[in-house]
C-alpha cells in the first residue's frame, strides 16, 4: 500500500527544479496526507521543506485559512509512513454510490462539469480548463427551467436547426432564447468561483472565464463580429462591468485571444488571424 501511494505521488505530483532534486507538491484536497509548509530552504543540490502533518482531514478552504496557502515537501519512507498514519489511511476501499451515467438534463450535466472545473482550480490540479457546451451540429433541444428568465418554462428550438434562422425575426427570437439559456448556465459557475476563498481574494478574483462562440451570424456561418464574455479579475489585471463595442468586420477573435494571453504574460506577435491587440481591453 505504501509503495502504491509513493508511486502515485511520484507519477502525478513530482516537480523538477533546475539544479535541485525533485520536489513533491502536496495538495490539501488529496487524502494521502496533509502537509503544511513551516519552513522552506533551497540549497545548491537540494530542496526541502520542514512540514508538520495536519492531524485530521480538513477542507482546502480550512487548510488555507488556518495553515496558509502553499503545500510543498519532500519525503522518504519514514515521514510518509507518519503522514499516512496521521491521515488515517487504510487499505480498505470505501463503499459509495456510483452515478448511473451521464445526467439526462443539461442543467444537471453542465453544473457537474462546472463543479469539476471549480474543484480543479481550488485544488490547483490545473490552471486551465476548456469546456464545450454544445456541438455545432447537435440537434438537441433544451427544456427551459421555470424562473425569472423563463417564467413559463418551455423548450428551446433545436440547436443547429435554430441557428439557421433565415434572418426571420420570429426564428431569431427563438434562437436568442436558446442562447440566453446557455449563457445563464454560466452564472452558476461564476457564483461558485466567487464563493471560494483563494489567498487574499476568491477564485473569481484570481481567474478569468472567457465565454463565447465561433460565429457572429450562425445563419451565414460568418466568423466576424463574434460576441464574447470575460468574467473574473484575472489577478487584478482586468476591470469588469464594461461593454466594449468595435467597428463591424474590423476586429478578429484572434485579436481578443492575443490580448488575453498578454494578461498571462504570454506576449506573442500573432494569434491565428489576428491583426493586432484589442484596444481598451486592459
Amino acid at each position: 500500500m505504501l509503495q502504491e501511494i509513493q508511486d502515485v505521488v511520484y507519477r502525478s505530483l513530482t516537480l523538477t527544479i533546475p539544479n535541485h532534486q525533485p520536489v513533491v507538491r502536496f495538495f490539501a484536497h488529496r487524502q494521502v496526507f496533509r502537509c503544511v509548509v513551516t519552513e522552506v530552504s533551497l540549497l545548491p543540490v537540494n530542496a526541502y521543506a520542514t512540514c508538520r502533518p495536519i492531524p485530521q482531514i480538513v477542507s482546502t478552504s480550512t487548510a488555507r485559512k488556518e495553515h496558509g496557502h502553499i503545500w510543498v515537501g519532500t519525503f522518504n519512507e519514514k515521514p510518509l509512513n507518519r503522514f499516512v498514519g496521521a491521515a488515517g489511511i487504510t487499505d480498505k476501499v470505501p463503499v459509495m454510490d456510483l452515478p448511473p451515467g451521464v445526467p439526462e438534463q443539461f442543467d444537471e450535466h453542465i453544473r457537474l462539469q462546472f463543479d469539476l472545473a471549480r474543484l480543479a482550480f481550488k485544488s490547483d490540479i490545473t490552471r486551465v480548463v476548456t469546456l464545450l457546451g454544445a456541438r455545432d451540429l447537435t440537434g438537441r433541444s433544451y427544456p427551459f427551467p421555470k424562473g425569472d428568465l423563463f417564467p413559463n418554462g418551455g423548450t428551446s428550438v433545436s440547436f443547429h436547426g435554430g441557428s439557421h434562422h433565415q434572418d426571420d425575426p420570429t426564428q431569431i427570437k427563438r434562437y436568442a432564447d436558446l442562447n440566453r439559456y446557455h449563457v445563464s448556465t454560466l452564472a452558476y459557475f461564476v457564483q461558485k468561483l466567487k464563493e471560494e476563498q483563494d489567498g487574499d481574494g476568491t477564485l473569481l478574483d484570481h481567474s478569468l472565464v472567457m465565454y463565447g462562440t465561433n460565429m457572429g451570424n450562425s445563419n451565414q456561418h460568418q466568423h466576424y463580429d463574434v460576441p464574447h464574455i470575460l468574467v473574473g479579475g484575472a489577478g487584478g489585471r482586468l476591470k469588469g462591468g464594461r461593454h466594449l463595442a468595435y467597428e463591424r468586420k474590423t476586429v478578429t477573435t484572434g485579436n481578443l485571444l492575443l490580448s488575453v494571453m498578454d494578461l498571462y504574460g504570454i506576449h506573442n506577435d500573432e494569434q491565428g488571424d489576428s491583426t493586432g491587440r484589442l484596444e481598451k481591453l486592459v
